[in-house]
């Protein structure tokens, strides 16, 4: 007696329909299963297989309004940290590829050295230019030498040969402050604070130079000194010796003073002001040695370069 018929079950994926073989209950092969496309191709040897691949995945853009650019890596919302913050970003395109500018200031063509307050303490901070003729107040105990500053420039022109500068210079660690002052003005204005780990007098050498005061090094804080003394401004020095913590006194003070030249806790670099009226800067002074302002020039250039 013959035995009952099997019933033939076949792949439920739409438009295969093939019978289903071995242990398979639903697809007919993994492709099917996965959801991709099998074209049978007849040759002369049987059948050949040909796997398709599967529909393209969609391109996912940035969802900020007017950007588009095309998502990449682990992102799924926004192309750059800028677009995710609201910031924008302008690509320009040029010979090797696309721009993008580096930050905010580049993008909206404001001076290098120009800084924008980057926290409401930052904001708070009074300038260090407002203590012209009360630096006791920051600089307490910074008497210099024989209870004296030392003065390195006087009105545009190194005071004594650089080898003698750098020779009075003490050499032990501490702290100092460059400042600056007028022609025809009374009062000293503080532009920068520093220290020396191990020797005044170590760190000095590549400040005090055969024609001008400023570390050649660090073209944005040597340009502003080039530049002073072009016009006739003199530089001093004051040093503070014998502290247990030379980088803790530069730290208070820079917390609580926005120094010109000083990078650190004051979110950059900016422009001197002066204590005047009107708020003077370096360049409401007219240039008196050329060959200084030349030198400026190529430091900021430098400067501004980088």
């Amino acid at each position: 007696m013959a035995g009952s018929s099997i019933e033939s079950k076949a792949c439920t994926r739409d438009g295969c329909g093939k019978p289903l073989t071995g242990r398979r209950t639903k697809f007919c092969s993994d492709e099917c299963q996965k959801g991709k496309s099998r074209v049978i191709t007849p040759t002369a040897g049987g059948t050949k297989v040909q796997e398709m691949a599967a529909s393209p995945v969609p391109i996912k853009v940035c969802m900020r309004d007017g950007c588009g650019e095309t998502l990449t890596g682990r992102r799924t919302k926004f192309c750059s940290d800028e677009c995710q913050k609201g910031k924008s970003r302008v690509i320009t395109p040029t010979a090797g590829g696309a721009k993008v500018p580096c930050s905010d200031k580049c993008q909206e063509g404001k001076p290098i050295g120009r800084r924008e307050p980057q926290s409401k303490q930052t904001t708070e901070k009074p300038h260090a230019e407002e203590l012209a003729g009360r630096l006791e107040e920051i600089a307490q105990g910074f008497v210099g030498i024989d209870n004296k500053a030392l003065l390195i420039v006087n009105k545009g022109q190194m005071d004594q040969d650089w080898r003698e500068l750098r020779a009075s210079v003490p050499d032990v660690p501490g702290n100092y402050i460059w400042t600056i002052k007028a022609p025809n003005a009374q009062k000293w204005v503080p532009v920068y604070i520093g220290e020396a780990k191990k020797s005044l007098r170590s760190r000095f050498y590549s400040y005090i130079n055969e024609d001008h005061f400023g570390p050649k090094a660090e073209h944005r804080k040597c340009w502003p000194m080039v530049d002073a003394m072009s016009r006739g401004f003199s530089i001093e020095v004051r040093f503070r010796t014998g502290l247990k913590d030379p980088h803790g006194s530069e730290d208070r003070a820079l917390m609580a003073y926005d120094f010109a030249l000083n990078s650190s806790k004051n979110g950059g670099y900016r422009n001197i002001e002066l204590p005047t009226k009107n708020k003077e800067s370096l360049a409401d002074y007219p240039v008196l040695n050329d060959g200084l302002g030349l030198l400026a020039d190529c430091f900021r250039h430098i400067a501004e370069y980088k």
